[in-house]
């Protein structure tokens, strides 16, 4: 849709994207929220932070490669292939972890699974 001549198609294309961008975002943060520890919050999302800082900047210079030497669509056509890549890791990935574990002998799970009453 990013290639697309017709003005229309390319506006669709960035409203979708931008959606399935923050669809994955979020879901991501549920399932690192989910296997990470709280101890360990800090320091995973520093991981995927950097990893994903390290993604934009490498795809910059994937991106001027494709370009220098395809034609200019060319960067939407494998951009289009890595994000159906990303959409079924992503699938499978959160299919896996939808049901935390609760361990009733961890105070934060217990706190979790147990309803609270007023008293």
């Amino acid at each position: 849709m990013q290639g697309s001549q017709e003005v229309w198609l390319v506006i669709f294309g960035r409203c979708l994207f931008g959606y399935a961008l923050y669809q994955v975002a979020v879901r991501l943060d549920i399932i690192l929220f989910n296997v990470s520890r709280p101890e360990h919050y800090a320091a995973d999302y520093s991981k995927i932070h950097i990893y994903q800082n390290i993604g934009v900047i490498a795809g910059s210079f994937v991106i001027g490669f494709l370009t220098e030497h395809f034609s200019p669509s060319q960067p939407f056509f494998i951009a289009m292939i890595g994000f159906l890549i990303t959409a079924v890791l992503l699938s499978w990935a959160y299919k896996n972890n939808a049901q935390p574990e609760i361990n009733i002998n961890d105070p934060i799970s217990k706190s979790i699974s147990e309803p609270q009453t007023n008293s």
